[in-house]
């Protein structure tokens, strides 16, 4: 490829990746609601699977790979508008633990309903084969960023 052809598809690739930031998750939600606060909803949602009884700072923390401090900025958001809530944890009351509200969880739901109605209308449009295509393109662009973690220095 020619550094001229390698110039032009990097600024159409990027020109592409920030238009995808008018489309983010969180678009007609109806709730006043992040997308950072939306990713850290569905990443405690699927912690809670394995540990029903709530899920410490510390081990959102390390799910997330962020400090324990953007999480409690985040969580402390999140407590305000009534989508999860502060328990002590049974066994040591010095132990706080995060769980999804049930008005949480309901928002999740929804959310996540209409991201796969967006994600299914998607597919329809561009048919099996270029759906198939596009899904295994877009898992070999995040296998690149996930085992280039140096790429975003």
């Amino acid at each position: 490829m020619s550094f001229k052809n390698i110039e032009s598809m990097t600024q159409e690739l990027a020109n592409i990746f920030m238009r995808f930031k008018r489309y983010g998750i969180n678009k007609n939600t109806n709730h006043e609601i992040r997308s950072s606060e939306i990713l850290m909803l569905y990443n405690l949602y699927h912690l809670l699977k394995n540990d029903p009884g709530g899920v410490k700072v510390s081990q959102l923390s390390s799910h997330l790979q962020i400090t324990p401090g953007a999480v409690t900025h985040i969580i402390n958001s999140l407590v305000k508008k009534k989508f999860v809530e502060r328990l002590n944890d049974k066994d040591d009351r010095r132990i706080v633990l995060i769980k999804l509200s049930t008005n949480g969880l309901n928002v999740l739901k929804n959310i996540k309903l209409k991201f796969f109605n967006k994600c299914e209308k998607l597919l329809i449009h561009l048919g099996e084969s270029k759906g198939k295509t596009f899904i295994r393109l877009l898992s070999e662009v995040l296998d690149f960023f996930e085992n280039n973690k140096n790429f975003n220095s």
